[in-house]
């Protein structure tokens, strides 16, 4: 058998990268023989999962089942193939904020395309591609682990405003010249959006903010959203109703660094407005 072992540094805490690491549908992203996978892939691994890999190495595709035979989360993951054909093994460890990752692989050159003639050149293919596949894995572990940082940040900056009142949220998650855009008004800054969320408030005063669905690119979020609550005063120039309502929307944020630099909302208006019983006009 022939051992092969990289290692690299990727920012993020060591329980998050081994979840990533070892949900195995990201891996023909970062590994660059890999075209398919099937089996358990939309989670991470557990002790006893099987995994359907076809890879291409040496210009030969190569179709396996990988099986987890060792599991010690967030510590270490061991995958065999086809009876220990071919063994990788994944071990994480902690450095200052960051996760130091070793990949550990073990085969038998004859198993591969000129593995028999010349292992020596077989190997070093196998490491520089085991390098260039941990060069891929850290780009797409820190990338995923800033989407899911702004994730968490516009939604907890959101739920302090609406859910728990707390306007230090606005003050303290809303840049000093934020752009909030709403439907038919637009606020600039955290003291203006207090404005228009305390006249919401005082509107619905048990409103309740529910995030449904969260997506994220670069530097904005996208929130599908659900918004509950009962009319006990004007809103939107209609008495106060008593009514219930329950709608949905959608909310889209910019964000600079971990504050909210632009905000749109777009709220289901027509459907919240018929169940506060406003007469619709309709033109011909």
């Amino acid at each position: 058998m022939t051992h092969i072992s990289n290692q690299i540094r990727i920012d993020g805490p060591r329980e998050a990268v081994f979840d990533l690491v070892t949900t195995t549908r990201t891996w023909p992203q970062w590994h660059p023989a890999t075209t398919a996978v099937a089996g358990v892939t939309d989670r991470p691994l557990s002790l006893g999962d099987q995994v359907r890999e076809t890879a291409v190495i040496g210009g030969r595709v190569h179709e396996g089942t990988w099986s987890v035979v060792e599991h010690q989360r967030p510590i270490r993951v061991l995958l065999h193939i086809d009876a220990g054909r071919i063994e990788i093994g994944y071990t994480f460890s902690e450095a200052d904020s960051a996760t130091v990752l070793i990949r550990e692989l073990s085969y038998r050159p004859e198993d591969f395309a000129g593995g028999a003639t010349n292992p020596g050149g077989l190997e070093a293919r196998m490491s520089a591609q085991s390098e260039e596949a941990l060069q891929h894995l850290k780009w797409l572990v820190e990338h995923q682990l800033l989407l899911d940082a702004n994730k968490r940040i516009t939604r907890e900056i959101l739920e302090r405003a609406f859910n728990q009142r707390d306007f230090v949220a606005v003050e303290e998650g809303f840049t000093a010249e934020a752009a909030i855009h709403d439907p038919g008004m637009d606020f600039r800054g955290p003291a203006e959006l207090r404005g228009g969320l305390e006249s919401l408030l005082t509107a619905f005063p048990d409103f309740q903010f529910t995030v449904l669905e969260a997506l994220a690119e670069d530097d904005r979020v996208v929130l599908r959203y659900r918004g509950q609550g009962t009319q006990r005063a004007e809103f939107l120039g209609i008495p106060a109703t008593g009514q219930r309502i329950d709608y949905r929307g959608i909310i889209l944020v910019r964000l600079e660094g971990q504050k909210i630099a632009e905000f749109w909302a777009q709220p289901d208006q027509l459907g919240l407005l018929k169940q506060l019983g406003a007469q619709m006009s309709t033109n011909t």
